[in-house]
């Protein structure tokens, strides 16, 4: 993706790791400043060279529409002709070793096919312009077509016993790269649906006998850098339990208390983590974020939430239902697992090297309680 000269005191990136989606919601392309070594960078502007056209290699199609969608107060960009594009501070700006300072562009695009753009960033360090750090320069993979362009399922109430049909449409099979489809259902380990999609990359599944309601994800992965997820829910008319009439004398509850598994702390040498067992059915709430904001590694927390073995065959361990959620230190995330009774919940974060801050809560349903095995 990248060619970046030694002890660069600059780095683009996209959120999908060199590919930008520029519709029909674009990417930002996120300019991260920071000194490389011991001594504070003074930083008079940015330039970029983004490519200005309409064909698929190219970045900017209306040079005007190029925004600052995130900088500190008082930075502009302007179109300084042809394909150069100037990031200014209202001062020159210096930055402290150990700081950085990220600035995120929109507007990018050109409504055309995938394709490929070459593009070039340099920092301006001085009042003359030929005052700069070495240009860096990147290859940047655009797409205008979604990963998931719809996830719907033919009904979202049924009545009890009823099932449905689920449809979607992702990338055709002629995109480059390999695409690969896996449907979750309910608590259930995912299915594998990528031979149930076909060359325009539409697919269906049908889901028999609803009891209860149900929720689906579909998770669509390109290649080992791109994914995206959709969700949905059906819900039943007369489910396996209906409420009548209750009584009750003094309080009824429904969730008991929760309880910290993870304190809302900052972590970096020695992750918590480790492996519960769950005596009632329940919800599990993890929050993580990476705070390190030297770095541009990402931070995430996993929940795999395991059932027990089939009668006879205590030996098998069955596959698990996993959960994840990633972070960079620009946008925290925030997972849900739902536990069922009598399952093994391992629970891992892994900072890559950077220090994070995640809280992991147990919410019981029942009586029962989450317990620690390892």
């Amino acid at each position: 993706m990248t060619s970046v000269p030694w002890a660069s005191p600059l780095r683009v990136t996209t959120p999908h790791q060199g590919a930008l989606h520029t519709g029909p919601v674009p990417d930002p392309l996120c300019v991260i400043l920071a000194p490389p070594g011991p001594e504070p960078l003074a930083c008079h502007a940015v330039e970029l060279l983004l490519p200005v056209g309409t064909s698929a290699e190219h970045l900017v199609a209306d040079p005007p529409a190029v925004t600052l969608d995130q900088a500190p107060e008082g930075w502009s960009i302007h179109h300084t002709g042809g394909d150069r594009f100037t990031l200014r501070p209202p001062a020159p700006a210096p930055l402290a070793p150990g700081t950085r300072l990220d600035l995120a562009l929109g507007g990018l695009g050109t409504g055309t096919a995938d394709g490929t753009a070459l593009m070039e960033a340099r920092v301006v360090t001085g009042p003359d312009h030929e005052a700069a750090a070495p240009s860096a320069r990147y290859r940047i993979l655009t797409s205008q077509t979604p990963l998931i362009e719809y996830f719907t399922a033919s009904a979202i109430h049924v009545n009890h016993g009823n099932g449905v049909k689920l449809n979607w449409k992702g990338l055709p099979s002629d995109s480059s790269g390999t695409v690969s489809y896996e449907l979750y259902i309910g608590r259930d380990a995912p299915l594998d649906v990528t031979h149930q999609t076909n060359s325009a990359g539409e697919g269906s599944h049908e889901v028999p006998n609803l009891t209860t309601a149900t929720a689906f994800a579909l998770r669509v992965r390109k290649g080992q850098t791109q994914e995206d997820i959709k969700t949905l829910v059906v819900t039943v008319e007369t489910p396996d339990l209906t409420v009548g009439e209750l009584g009750a004398k003094g309080t009824v509850r429904l969730m008991g208390e929760p309880k910290y598994l993870i304190p809302r702390e900052t972590y970096q040498n020695k992750l918590p983590g480790g492996v519960y067992q769950a005596e009632t059915d329940g919800v599990i709430a993890a929050y993580i974020e990476q705070t390190d904001k030297t770095s541009d590694q990402k931070a995430r927390v996993t929940i795999t939430v395991t059932p027990p073995p089939a009668p006879g065959h205590s030996s098998k361990q069955p596959p698990g239902h996993r959960y994840e959620a990633t972070s960079t230190h620009l946008c925290p995330a925030n997972l849900l697992a739902p536990v069922p009774a009598q399952h093994q919940v391992t629970i891992s974060p892994a900072a890559g090297g950077a220090t994070l801050q995640t809280q992991v809560t147990w919410y019981p349903m029942g009586t029962g309680a989450l317990k620690k095995q390892q």
